[in-house]
């Protein structure tokens, strides 16, 4: 899998372990935190590669992510997203922590492979 037939770049190595993310995924999710009323939302998420090395430990079967920068959202002071894949499905929750609130769950989906 280089990936070179639909235009990527060839996959490195060090993300090999990670290529079964690549590709887009679409699905149902709900979301809520305690200053807002619940909502739901469909969502469709595209992983691609650039190539480069990036960093993770390859003993979890569970990427997590945090955000570094969180725009167009000043009272947010840290987002982290957590993915998991189990029986062929992508779920992820994310948490959320405002200037009033510490990590609170804010969003879960559950995608599937397109």
């Amino acid at each position: 899998m280089d990936g070179s037939a639909s235009g990527e770049p060839p996959l490195h190595p060090a993300i090999a372990p990670l290529s079964f993310l690549l590709g887009k995924w679409r699905g149902q999710g709900q979301g809520g935190f305690p200053t807002i009323n619940a909502f739901s939302y469909g969502e469709e998420l595209h992983f691609s590669h650039s190539g480069k090395k990036g960093t993770y430990n390859a003993e979890e079967k569970v990427i997590k992510l945090q955000s570094e920068l969180v725009g167009n959202a000043s009272k947010v002071r840290e987002i982290t997203r957590v993915f998991e894949l189990k029986d062929g499905e992508l779920s992820y929750v994310v948490q959320m922590a405002t200037n009033l609130t510490t990590l609170e769950p804010h969003l879960k989906a559950l995608l599937k492979k397109l």
